[in-house]
């Protein structure tokens, strides 16, 4: 079955599938092929972002997908980290962060290490700006895609003894996974 006939009227039935699962798959295709004949109407240098529909939670189980995210702070950051494992005990050499300013403005952050020195002084800079953050702003939140962002700072931040003031953030709730599906 093409995306065009899971989306088009007269729909045909998929067996062993969910008449539930069918209508959110043919809803999805719709919104693939409105988006794909948006994008192929508009002129080339404008952008054109996907058609999508905001699905709000049933009222017998309110607490799923974004609802369960904490209410937004101005001060909230996106974290990703990238590390060389084959240096020896790893090398996390990039921090990197994205928040916003008043006017809603992307803003890039980034810490580099190229060595284990760097490593420190970068791991340094980033907690500092977190905690500045945190310090103006309690319920702001890291948002982070998996298991290892977290892992990553706590460990280096155990072999790293100046490091302890960050332990009062209440930490375990100030950094927020944020990937689809359960990461860890």
């Amino acid at each position: 079955m093409t995306m065009t006939q899971l989306a088009g009227p007269g729909r045909t039935h998929v067996p062993r599938l969910s008449h539930e699962i069918h209508e959110r798959l043919a809803e999805q295709a719709d919104l693939q092929i409105r988006t794909r004949q948006q994008r192929a109407n508009a002129p080339p240098d404008k952008p054109v972002p996907p058609a999508y529909v905001v699905l709000r939670p049933a009222p017998e189980d309110p607490r799923r997908g974004l609802a369960l995210l904490p209410p937004p702070s101005a001060l909230d950051v996106c974290f990703d980290m990238e590390g060389f494992p084959l240096d020896e005990g790893g090398l996390e050499y990039l921090f990197g962060a994205v928040d916003q300013n008043a006017s809603g403005k992307l803003r890039y952050h980034d810490w580099w290490a190229h060595d284990r020195a760097a490593e420190k002084t970068a791991l340094e800079a980033f907690i500092d700006w977190v905690f500045a953050r945190w310090k103006r702003d309690p319920t702001m939140h890291i948002y982070h895609y998996a298991h290892y962002e977290v892992s990553a700072v706590r460990r280096l931040m155990g072999s790293q003894r100046k490091l302890t003031n960050f332990s009062g953030t209440r930490s375990s709730s100030i950094f927020i996974k944020s990937c689809a599906r359960d990461c860890a």
